[in-house]
């Protein structure tokens, strides 16, 4: 199967779990990410039991060491505001080879008032 999702946030890894910390007014911006499937997992962006889309379809590439493994990635931008302070953000990537189909990674909200 794929790797698990993972989310990038600023370029940066975000552990599972931990916080995406964003000034209020900003834009979060965070990317998912889904190595080495074959066909790549599809992925879906939730904000707490909302689905929402990503910026743009998501992007699938062959992996560089595994050419017949696709990565996948798809990127959400979420503008900040103090109602979303510790809102769930998942990421579920759907693939037919997970045990459950599907795989989730998720972060926190952290909204910074200025």
């Amino acid at each position: 199967p794929p790797q698990r999702p993972r989310l990038e946030h600023e370029g940066v890894h975000v552990p599972p779990g931990h916080n995406v910390t964003v000034d209020s007014g900003a834009m979060a911006t965070v990317k998912c990410v889904s190595h080495y499937g074959n066909p790549p997992a599809q992925l879906k962006w939730f904000l707490g039991d909302q689905e929402i889309s990503p910026l743009h379809p998501q992007t699938n590439s062959t992996e560089p060491d595994n050419p017949r493994t696709w990565s996948a990635a798809s990127v959400v931008q979420i503008p900040a505001n103090k109602d979303r302070h510790g809102a769930i953000l998942k990421c579920l990537a759907i693939h037919e080879s997970y045990s459950a189909r599907s795989v989730a990674v998720e972060a926190r909200l952290d909204v910074k008032c200025k």
